[in-house]
C-alpha cells in the first residue's frame, strides 16, 4: 500500500501489471463494513485501465467462506465467510493483450466458532477487528487478538485450497 494516498490495498499495481491470481488483505479500519478501500479500487482500476469487476463464483469446497459486500456486519459473528472474490476482465491497451485476474480479499472479522478469547476481546474492544489503524503501538492483548484472528482465518482457507485440489484450480484456473 502507498499509505492511503492513492490506493490502499495494493492491489492497483497488481492489477496493472495483468498478475493473473491475487489474494489480498483488506485490514483498513472498516469497523460498518463499507468496504470502502475496495470500491476505491474497483474505482480507479475502472477510470485507469478499463477493468469489469464481476463477483466469483466460488468452488463448492470455499463456498461458505465467501461472502459479498452486504453480508458483513458489524459485531456479527454470523456465518463462515471472511472472504471477497471478483473475476477482473482488463481489455487489451499499449500492446497489452486483455487478460482476467482473480481477485479474492480477506476481511478480518469474527466467524461461527470463534475461540473465546477473541469473543471476549471484541466484547471489550468492539471496533476490533476492524479498530483505527492510526494507533500503530499494540499492546500485547491486541497484538495476540489480531495474531490469533489471522492465524484461525489463514487456518481456515488453508485447510480447504492447497495447490493442486479441485478448490484451488476453480480459483485460478490451474
Amino acid at each position: 500500500t502507498d499509505g492511503g494516498h492513492f490506493e490502499n490495498t495494493a492491489v492497483y499495481e497488481l492489477l496493472r501489471r495483468r498478475v493473473g491470481f491475487i489474494l489480498a488483505l483488506d485490514n483498513g479500519a472498516d469497523p460498518d463494513y463499507q468496504f470502502t478501500d475496495v470500491a476505491n479500487l474497483m474505482r480507479l482500476a475502472r477510470v485507469d485501465f478499463g477493468a469489469v469487476f464481476e463477483p466469483l463464483v466460488p468452488p463448492a469446497a470455499l463456498a461458505g467462506l465467501f461472502g459479498n459486500p452486504g453480508g458483513f456486519a458489524r459485531g456479527s459473528r454470523e456465518g463462515t465467510h471472511f472472504l471477497l472474490g471478483y473475476r477482473v476482465t482488463l481489455p487489451a491497451a499499449e500492446g497489452l493483450a486483455g487478460s482476467t485476474s482473480t481477485l479474492i480479499f480477506v476481511k478480518p472479522r469474527l466467524t461461527e466458532g470463534a475461540s473465546l478469547d477473541l469473543v471476549q476481546y471484541q466484547a471489550t474492544h468492539p471496533d476490533f477487528p476492524q479498530e483505527p489503524t492510526a494507533d500503530q503501538f499494540f499492546d500485547d492483548e491486541q497484538w495476540e487478538s489480531y495474531r490469533k484472528l489471522g492465524m484461525s482465518l489463514g487456518e481456515t482457507l488453508l485447510a480447504r485450497v492447497t495447490p493442486g485440489s479441485e478448490a484451488w484450480a476453480g480459483l485460478t484456473g490451474v
